[in-house]
């Protein structure tokens, strides 16, 4: 079973560091442990949030919230789910805005969401993924670790490549989505 230290480990071996035991340190005792307290769940939440992982969407059904947002733009609010990281869509209208933790829209109950969101257990994430955390872990951690301006290059190759690689791979496993009609595209017909 994996885990958030084995993809840290990942990044420390990119490095020629030493592993270390286990994540959460609640005292740490050197700069591997630091880091690893400091930097994993940022560099997670935002690798995440950069794209539209099949492995992290989830559908939510939000109920409108008692408070009505300000001004004349839009009539209800939604808030967002606690583990949201990025929007992919709205069911029920294109007309939203999305404000300080609030979907705002013209929908009176309900509304139904797709979103990216924080995948904290390391087993749901794609392997690839995985490695491309571990990569721009990696990355991040190389001039605190190594100061070695060589082996950092080396790294943004590598991260870039798991990156694509990922990405691609995750691609190919959706449908083709139809693009909207366009006014100008329709009037050429």
């Amino acid at each position: 079973m994996a885990s958030a230290t084995d993809i840290i480990n990942m990044a420390l071996v990119k490095l020629g560091e030493k592993r270390i035991t286990s994540q959460g340190y609640s005292n740490p005792t050197n700069e591997r442990e630091r880091l690893a307290n400091e930097h994993y769940e940022r560099l997670r939440d935002a690798e995440l949030r950069k794209n539209r992982w099949n492995f992290a969407i989830k559908r939510a059904v939000l109920s409108a919230d008692a408070t009505a947002p300000t001004g004349d733009d839009y009539e209800t609010r939604f808030a967002l789910p606690s583990d949201f990281l990025r929007f992919i869509k709205i069911d029920e209208t294109t007309d939203y805005q999305i404000e300080n933790g609030f979907i705002l829209c013209n929908v009176d109950d309900t509304l139904n969401i797709r979103y990216v969101f924080r995948v904290t257990v390391v087993n749901d994430m794609d392997m690839l993924f995985r490695d491309a955390l571990a990569a721009r872990m990696a990355l991040e951690w190389c001039d605190r670790l190594t100061q070695k301006r060589a082996k950092r290059q080396e790294l943004i190759g590598e991260y870039t490549a798991f990156m694509a690689t990922a990405a691609n791979v995750d691609a190919i496993e959706n449908p083709s989505e139809a693009l909207p009609e366009d006014d100008w595209i329709t009037a050429r017909l």
